[in-house]
């Protein structure tokens, strides 16, 4: 499956599907945050590539999944809040390095977070007060 055109919407979505992505999101900003100086550096194209493609085909993936997951008919399939907030959490938290140089991979972390938002659409308010606090810094930061 090409996941630049999404996923059939009666694609399976099974248990724990979530639960693994979250894991997947959860480790790979450790990782970023562990190498911050690294990622976060604005005098190159994004580093976020230098990862093996890791975040990019991530994104893909959360978006697809996404998209299945709001024509899931599978309750089982579900994740738990507490899932869906941390899944949240690391694609809103990612966005500090996705933006650092503005490109594809910007444009990746801002689908999947809108998918996902519209899958599991009780976090829009909490994504929407947490995006009011991110900056872009390449649009006239102070520092």
């Amino acid at each position: 499956m090409n996941l630049h055109f999404g996923t059939p919407k009666d694609a399976e979505i099974w248990p724990g599907l979530w639960d693994e992505i979250d894991g997947l999101a959860g480790q790979g900003l450790s990782l970023v945050n562990a190498h911050r100086d690294y990622f976060i550096r604005q005098d190159t194209p994004s580093r976020m590539y230098d990862d093996g493609m890791y975040w990019y085909k991530l994104f893909l993936f959360i978006y697809a999944v996404s998209i299945a997951q709001l024509h899931n008919e599978n309750p089982g399939a579900t994740p738990t809040p507490g899932t869906q907030e941390s899944i949240l959490d690391s694609l809103i938290d990612i966005s500090e390095y996705t933006s650092v140089v503005p490109g594809d991979i910007y444009k990746r972390n801002w689908e999947a977070l809108a998918q996902f938002l519209l899958a599991f659409p009780d976090f829009s308010r909490n994504a929407s007060q947490r995006l009011k606090e991110f900056r872009k810094p390449w649009k006239g930061s102070d520092t």
